[in-house]
């Protein structure tokens, strides 16, 4: 992991890092698994890609400009997505409360996710990125309905 800690550090801007070098690793007195050889630890540095945070270019300022543009847009839509999602998450809460139901399906969460999990995968995204969002969606979703059964005053298990 040195190389990745290492590229890490330059990549947040730090100003260095220590590293454990031995000739024989395995017979250091001290943090033996922790060692590199001198000839590793040379492999690893001019491994190294020493990256900037900026760069005085303005077709490429011009290009990430409308790309961040492109990003925020379609932040906005997933934020009214997401809004539009809670709304019909209320009209299911309402009808769940004057029926009795319970907040928390669990089936339902598997059908979501099964469904979500084939789409990611035509979509070439990756499963466990959308697994995590739709765990948390469907969370919130639960959340909400919970309260809302707590506050017609139905009975709910915490």
């Amino acid at each position: 992991m040195i190389y990745e800690v290492s590229q890490k550090a330059l990549d947040l801007g730090m100003q260095g890092i220590m590293v454990e070098t031995h000739p024989t690793p395995d017979q250091a007195l001290s943090d033996a698994q922790q060692q590199v050889t001198p000839e590793r630890l040379h492999e690893i540095i001019k491994a190294l890609s020493v990256r900037t945070s900026s760069v005085d270019s303005p077709g490429f300022q011009q290009e990430l400009d409308e790309l961040r543009g492109q990003i925020d847009r379609i932040d906005h839509d997933i934020m009214e997505a997401l809004s539009h999602r809670m709304q019909v998450v209320h009209k299911i809460g309402d009808a769940k409360v004057r029926h009795g139901v319970t907040a928390l399906q669990v089936k339902r969460m598997d059908q979501i996710i099964q469904k979500q999990m084939k789409l990611a995968e035509e979509l070439g995204l990756r499963s466990d990125y959308i697994q995590e969002i739709y765990r948390t969606v469907h969370e919130e979703s639960v959340r909400t309905q919970t309260d809302m059964m707590r506050q017609a005053g139905h009975d709910v298990d915490a």
